[in-house]
């Protein structure tokens, strides 16, 4: 059966595959990598590294086709616009939330500002280069929990609850949204897998609490110490080693 799926999807094209799946024109790119990989002869290894760039390369590209989008619409009704009324404006499903609201923040020029309690220092400008950055560290830590959950037993990875699988990895719940999306992954429910605001939220938070202990750290340590260094110095576990690399890309670049 697999064989005959590969098939089909191997003959279609990519417009065929849109209607086939009821999706928005704005993910033919998604659409398009996805049936490359599907249909690719690469091996196992190259697949795993294939699927993760597909997810990334898909948000950005998403992400830049709806700002574009916008363009077609006035600045008032774009940036005075809920996120569901902006869904519902561009026909978009509410998978794709995630995407509309990074792209709402780069077309409002919105400045994202965090000032947490004692600490004097200017505010955090959250640039279109830094969400993208964080975007590529929460998929990477999507694929380090895939890693992980790939050591147990398929029924039951796709049977356990969320908490169940964050007290299994001993992850912090802050990254409950990648753990669901590596659940999604090797349950095969990889059409389900793209990540929306709310997947996203508590990786980006935790970007920024780390951003600003590293400030009190000194730039000249962060930029000039190793990665694993600068997560045991701060007492983090290992699966917010890409969370520590955007924070120290954001201070360093």
């Amino acid at each position: 059966q697999r064989r005959v799926r590969e098939a089909v999807v191997s003959t279609q094209s990519t417009g065929e595959l849109m209607d086939l799946l009821g999706l928005p024109d704005l993910l033919d790119g998604a659409v398009k990598m996805a049936q490359e990989y599907i249909c690719g002869e690469e091996e196992e290894g190259l697949k795993a590294t294939s699927l993760q760039t597909i997810y990334v390369s898909g948000f950005i590209d998403t992400v830049k086709r709806i700002f574009n989008s916008f363009k077609n619409y006035s600045y008032e009704l774009v940036c005075g616009s809920s996120l569901h009324d902006l869904l519902d404006i561009l026909g978009l499903p509410n998978q794709l939330d995630g995407a509309v609201t990074m792209a709402q923040s780069w077309f409002c020029e919105e400045e994202e500002e965090v000032t947490p309690q004692l600490m004097k220092r200017s505010p955090l400008v959250i640039t279109p280069a830094m969400e993208l950055a964080a975007v590529q560290g929460f998929y990477d830590t999507v694929q380090h929990m895939y890693e992980l959950l790939k050591r147990y037993v398929v029924s039951f990875v796709c049977s356990a609850k969320l908490h169940e699988l964050l007290d299994l990895l001993g992850v912090p719940d802050d990254l409950d949204g990648a753990v669901s999306l590596a659940q999604k992954m090797i349950c095969g429910l990889t059409s389900s897998a793209l990540a929306s605001a709310d997947d996203m939220r508590g990786f980006f938070d935790t970007v920024e609490e780390i951003f600003y202990k590293l400030v009190e750290m000194g730039k000249a340590y962060v930029c000039g110490a190793d990665i694993g260094a600068i997560v045991q110095e701060l007492g983090l576990p290992d699966s917010l080693t890409w969370a520590v690399n955007v924070a120290v890309g954001w201070i360093c670049n």
